[in-house]
């Protein structure tokens, strides 16, 4: 059995977005989306070949990484709380 999608939304996950999760290569869609996560988006999830959709709106995000996504999507038609932070 393979694991396709992946739906943890409003779940109130806190903590940090794990790197490994780019390891599953049958993962299509990973949502995130509504909770409390923190820290930066690991560069491993923006450069999976396999993770089609990724939503981690709303949620507490910063970084560098997560601002290039944002700045990205926001030049796209992006729709959502990014609540894009400063880095300290």
């Amino acid at each position: 059995m393979m694991v396709t999608d992946v739906s943890l939304a409003s779940w109130n996950l806190r903590g940090h977005i794990s790197a490994s999760l780019a390891n599953h290569t049958s993962l299509l869609l990973l949502n995130l989306s509504h909770n409390f996560l923190t820290g930066s988006l690991p560069l491993e999830l923006l450069s999976s070949n396999s993770i089609v959709t990724l939503d981690v709106s709303f949620n507490r995000l910063r970084g560098r990484t997560y601002k290039r996504v944002y700045q990205f999507f926001s030049a796209e038609e992006a729709e959502g709380d990014f609540d894009v932070e400063e880095d300290a």
